[in-house]
């Protein structure tokens, strides 16, 4: 079934569900209301479709859940719930709790690991990922950034309708971790760009390792573990060299160097295992959400952002000096604002899911260790937002923008221990790629919107022309 299909097919039974039922709330133990669900497929159900946070809002602000492999689950809305929540005591819970998931993305991943451990190779991965630390990638990711930008040019108009650039996407954001990863040493950045192939199939299993066994997917799924493997492997490969390397006396600047030499406090260092489960897990949390925020981004650009916006953003992205460095970058305030209103208007990733380590009190009631908890963005970058279905850059201009004066409620990369580990990365990326496209092409789109996406990643795409302006 198409991702289209399938949306229309979740929508369609919340609209019959919300019939049915209509606002019944069904209490457990007298604390919150449960939202009705379907036998084995809970709700997922409800949270597939684009009118979830309706259909969740309708029952109660903060309610009891279902999801396949994890069981009863207590879904947040209200983004002050989820500041607190997200910023005190919690744990991951990887993938949707099934074992094949698990197998893809386990415990030997900083998404999988709890408690002291995460917190251990989160802080050891510290200086590569900071953004003091983005300016000696920058240079490498700018040139593959214009070279991406050419490609998706080139293949566009020759094609009278356009093409969708998801496809140039993937593979840009697939690329810039490799550079990220091992931008000082040509050798080895090209054997990770070689693994793109083996990658494919991993995000292709790990996608489909969810889904029920009858439906026939065993076949990618173990395809999936097979590249995964084969990954693991070339990447351990690669930082033992690395690391005789250094021992021996090379210099080098980028991550891999970086995850290589930190130590924590008591002199511990990542192991070549650790840093090639986080160079294929950056890649996962990455591939997928970059790539769609720039479908996204594109389809904004052309469909909702004005004509007069348009040209102040040309103009600023036009300055001499505006892309010399990560710190010009960063210094482009209607880029930035642009880029934010589009993840306000559609966040990427719209759901987190977690556990609680300890007893916490949500709403005045104590909800106990071991929970899984589920909570949503969309409602909280809409909430007090005046005109909200509106595309307005102005909010996130100004002495108050939206993101300062409403931490809570825009929190595009997540918060607390769990935060997004590339957000600094990603932001760059796609500063760039959009900075680079107004500026050096003339962007068109061609015919209606392709499709929509609403869980576990939310995109809007469309099939687009790119003419280089001359």
């Amino acid at each position: 079934m198409k991702i289209g299909a399938l949306e229309a097919a979740a929508d369609a039974v919340t609209v019959a569900r919300s019939y049915i039922f209509g606002t019944k709330k069904q209490l457990e133990k007298d604390d919150f209301p449960s939202l009705p669900s379907i036998p084995i497929l809970g709700n997922i159900i409800d949270f597939y479709s684009q009118n979830r946070t309706k259909a969740i809002d309708a029952v109660g602000g903060v309610v009891w859940g279902k999801l396949p492999g994890i069981g009863k689950v207590l879904v947040l809305l209200d983004p002050l719930v989820i500041k607190k929540v997200l910023s005190n005591g919690v744990d991951n819970i990887v993938a949707i709790g099934a074992d094949k998931p698990n197998e893809f993305l386990g415990p030997n991943t900083v998404l999988g690991m709890m408690g002291k451990q995460h917190r251990k190779v989160r802080s050891l991965c510290g200086k590569a990922i900071s953004k003091s630390a983005l300016r000696f990638y920058f240079d490498d990711i700018k040139n593959l950034t214009i070279k991406t930008a050419e490609e998706i040019s080139a293949a566009s108009i020759f094609k009278s309708g356009g093409i969708d650039p998801t496809e140039h996407f993937e593979q840009y954001a697939f690329l810039t971790m490799c550079s990220f990863m091992a931008a000082s040493h040509s050798k080895d950045r090209k054997i990770l760009e070689n693994l793109f192939p083996q990658y494919k199939e991993f995000s292709r299993g790990i996608m489909l390792s969810a889904m029920p066994s009858w439906m026939g997917f065993s076949g990618a799924v173990n395809k999936g573990l097979t590249a995964r493997t084969f990954i693991i492997e070339t990447v351990k490969i690669i930082a033992a060299e690395r690391r005789v390397a250094m021992d021996a006396g090379e210099e080098f600047v980028d991550a891999l160097s970086a995850f290589i030499s930190s130590r924590d406090s008591e002199g511990n260092s990542l192991t070549d295992e650790e840093i090639a489960n986080l160079f294929l897990l950056m890649q996962f949390a990455g591939f997928e959400t970059t790539s769609k925020t720039l479908t996204t981004l594109l389809y904004h650009l052309t469909h909702l952002l004005p004509a007069d916006d348009l040209e102040r953003l040309h103009d600023e992205v036009s300055q001499p000096n505006a892309l010399e460095s990560e710190q010009s970058l960063s210094s482009l305030p209607i880029l930035d604002a642009f880029i934010k209103e589009s993840m306000r208007l559609l966040p990427t990733s719209p759901m987190s899911t977690r556990v609680f380590k300890d007893d916490i009190e949500v709403e005045g009631k104590i909800i106990k260790a071991g929970t899984a908890v589920v909570s949503f963005r969309d409602k909280s970058s809409w909430l007090g937002v005046e005109n909200a279905e509106k595309f307005d850059i102005s909010r996130f201009l100004g002495e108050n923008p939206f993101d300062k004066t409403n931490p809570a409620e825009f929190t595009p990369f997540g918060t607390g221990e769990r935060m997004c580990l590339g957000f600094h990365l990603a932001r760059m990326e796609t500063k760039l790629f959009i900075a680079v496209a107004v500026r050096e092409y003339d962007i068109k789109s061609i015919g209606n919107k392709l499709t929509s996406g609403y869980f576990p990643i939310q995109y809007t795409r469309g099939t687009i022309r790119m003419k280089k302006i001359v």
